[in-house]
């Protein structure tokens, strides 16, 4: 038997990819419902006619996949070319063999500079493992209790304003993702389900600092959460942005409000403003349903040069899939 035939999955044929999706990874899916949020998750940057998963098929029919989605990453003070892997599956009823082993070999082909993963199984962690990714088990998370009042605005000669497209790269550590306009332009602004907060501290006309953050609804429930996925610039503008981020909070009277980060100083930024770091996930972390079970949110790291992954590393839940409706 021929092995099967490898490449990027035709956009045209985007409802067969969501039937597989539906079918063989998982019934209801967002994924196997959602052509417009698929579509916007994997696209290929100056390649309208294909997405960004690859698909291991034969006679024309999916049998297994590999998610793709782009973003480039600040490596070293060097911008590379960056990608996050999601729905790692091949059908076991299809004969394929090795063929999950093929779609990362694929990956790897492209040249990314940067690979990374979030939110992954025991199964699919020993295999990243394998493949020599730098694994960080639990991202840090801070909360923000309910009732707690908000702090008082630093004077700092800071103005927080709403987002404007003069946003340059900032990284808060050495390696993480490329965060320039365009990204958070395509990632947070033309998201096509959330409606995100964008908020920019400015130092007269110059942008220092950065927050984004959604409202999430308990499904089943009244009650909100505010889910923080983005604080990064210079400490004086994390600390005002902080505090803007806790009055949000305090207004829309939330349950609670949260943030994963790597970067331990852009969390204690956070501090300033009544959050808390959480050693142990002992708040919800899905809400589509509630689910009430700790869920510490693991990551993967794999770079074409060596690198260090310490605690100076920037990443956050929404690097990845893991801040998606579900």
């Amino acid at each position: 038997m021929s092995s099967p035939e490898i490449g990027w999955w035709p956009a045209h044929r985007a409802d067969e990819l969501m039937a597989f999706i539906d079918q063989h990874w998982k019934r209801g899916h967002i994924l196997s419902r959602d052509r417009e949020l698929l579509c916007w998750q994997h696209r290929i940057p100056g390649d309208p006619q294909h997405l960004s998963v690859l698909t291991g098929s034969r006679d024309g029919h999916i049998t297994g996949v590999l998610g793709v989605i782009r973003a480039d990453a600040h490596l070293h003070g060097r911008r590379v070319t960056g990608a996050w892997l999601a729905l790692w599956y091949v059908d076991p009823t299809a004969g394929e063999g090795p063929l999950g082993l093929r779609l990362m070999k694929t990956a790897f082909d492209q040249g990314f500079g940067f690979i990374g993963c979030t939110g992954m199984n025991d199964t699919a962690l020993r295999l990243f493992r394998a493949f020599k990714f730098k694994v960080i088990d639990s991202m840090p998370r801070w909360i923000l209790p309910e009732g707690t009042m908000p702090a008082a605005m630093p004077a700092d000669g800071l103005e927080i304003a709403e987002w404007q497209s003069d946003w340059t790269a900032r990284n808060a550590g050495e390696i993480g993702v490329w965060r320039d306009a365009d990204y958070i332009d395509w990632r947070y602004v033309q998201h096509p389900r959330f409606q995100y907060r964008i908020r920019v501290a400015r130092d007269g006309s110059v942008p220092c600092g950065l927050s984004v953050s959604r409202l999430e609804h308990v499904k089943d429930s009244t009650e909100t959460v505010l889910r923080v996925v983005e604080l990064t610039g210079t400490p004086k503008a994390m600390r005002a942005l902080g505090a803007d981020l806790t009055h949000a909070a305090h207004r829309h009277n939330v349950r609670f409000a949260d943030f994963y980060c790597t970067r331990l100083e852009c969390g204690a930024a956070l501090e300033h403003s009544g959050f808390t770091r959480q050693n142990a996930d002992s708040y919800p972390s899905l809400f589509q349903p509630l689910d009430p079970k700790p869920r510490p949110l693991n990551l993967a790291i794999w770079t074409a040069e060596p690198a260090v992954i310490d605690e100076q590393v920037y990443f956050t839940r929404s690097d990845g899939d893991q801040d998606r409706p579900s």
